[in-house]
């Protein structure tokens, strides 16, 4: 599988529930090539905001929008959006309804600034954030225990998928968010852990070397990520996912 800004990553149909945590807004260094214990930072969708970092709408088809950011692993991302090409049935935009995405701040004091992305009524769509994509990282993550990303919410259940790669080679793990996802009642925000030893595949991955990353989400309503960190164990004991990531066992 060659990476590329086009693709449709398989997802995996895997989910266990725990308790949910809202997104810090303090500061987190930027993850880099130099392992740490600490958590470490892979995107927190502050910039480009408002108008620049809109992408879309669409009503069919696909769009890609490389944009820059300080506050991203290699200093920037691909968003990919892609509409009525994938996914449960319907998936060809019955009723013609646009869908876009944006990195976007809150107009509430506090809140942290989102990827929010707006799909119509029966517009199945999937979303993707790729780093490392043409600018290959050397990011080594070797001193963490998984990847964390933290929804501000989701309208409707999603699938979910975190894939890493090395020079040539790629591993991932995919989970099913349920419909009826918030914990505790009322509450909107959850988080969803990708441990490293359940991100796997054909192939085994060198963590002191990913020089790239590619996260996807496939639903049919809106969604927003405030997030994603790299976490140490002790992050992930003391305020466990509300989500963890299993991998899939092997098919005999």
């Amino acid at each position: 599988m060659k990476l590329q800004t086009n693709i449709t990553v398989t997802i995996l149909a895997l989910g266990l529930a725990a308790s949910a945590i809202c997104a810090e807004n303090v500061k987190v260094p930027l993850c880099t090539n130099t392992a740490t214990t600490e958590t470490c930072l892979i995107d927190n969708f502050t910039s480009p905001g408002g108008k620049t970092g809109k992408v879309g709408p669409i009503t069919s088809g696909n769009v890609q929008v490389s944009q820059t950011s300080s506050e991203a692993v290699g200093g920037s991302r691909i968003v990919y959006l892609s509409l009525g090409n994938t996914g449960e049935p319907p998936v060809n935009d019955e009723f013609n309804q646009s869908a876009q995405v944006q990195v976007i701040p809150s107009k509430t004091a506090g809140v942290l600034s989102a990827m929010v992305a707006s799909l119509g009524y029966k517009a199945f769509g999937a979303v993707q954030g790729i780093y490392g994509d043409g600018e290959p990282m050397s990011l080594n993550l070797s001193g963490a225990w998984g990847i964390r990303l933290f929804f501000d919410g989701v309208e409707t259940g999603a699938n979910l998928n975190f894939e890493v790669w090395n020079p040539g080679i790629w591993a991932d793990c995919g989970i099913n968010i349920p419909e009826n996802y918030a914990t505790p009642p009322n509450s909107s925000a959850f988080t969803v852990d990708f441990p490293e030893s359940q991100i796997t595949g054909a192939n085994t991955i060198d963590w002191t070397n990913i020089t790239a990353m590619v996260f996807e989400v496939e639903n049919s309503a809106s969604f927003a990520i405030t997030s994603i960190q790299a976490i140490p164990e002790s992050v992930s004991l003391a305020n466990p996912a509300t989500y963890t990531c299993s991998a899939q066992p092997a098919v005999r």
